[in-house]
């Protein structure tokens, strides 16, 4: 089982799968492309007007795949108020998620920690190695000079 996504945190290829599996088979793709426009929008404010936009269009025929969306909506949007030249890495938990797998991965093979102390030393080594390895391989879009 995945550990628990931490609180806020979104990201949008899930959350347009959890729309989908809430559409019928006709719908899902002009639906989906309706959707993704969301988060393609120019801004917020824009995000914003296109998903009152989806949800007028699409609340009538497919009012759970719209509340499912609209439930997460403000953590999905918060990658708005980071620099335009970021909004494509951020705007997904990939990284993040592939990182939890990492942590697995590395402590499922420890059948169990000895106590709190033995089980942060395993994890703080995970994080720090990772931590190495990005610092070695900067992401050009978080090194661009503003």
């Amino acid at each position: 089982m995945p550990p628990p996504r931490p609180e806020g945190l979104r990201g949008w290829a899930h959350k347009l799968r959890n729309v989908a599996n809430l559409l019928k088979a006709g719908q899902r793709e002009q639906c989906l492309r309706d959707a993704a426009a969301i988060y393609q929008a120019g801004s917020r404010r824009e995000a914003l007007y296109l998903f009152r936009w989806w949800k007028a269009k699409w609340g009538p025929l497919a009012a759970k795949a719209v509340a499912c969306l609209e439930k997460d909506l403000e953590s999905l949007v918060t990658f708005f108020s980071q620099p335009k030249a970021h909004w494509k890495k951020i705007r997904t938990t990939n990284v993040i998620e592939r990182q939890f797998r990492e942590v697995r991965r590395r402590t499922d093979p420890m059948t169990c920690f000895v106590n709190q102390q033995s089980a942060d030393r395993i994890l703080y080594a995970i994080f720090h190695y990772a931590n190495q390895r990005w610092a070695q391989s900067l992401l050009k879009e978080f090194t661009h000079k503003y």
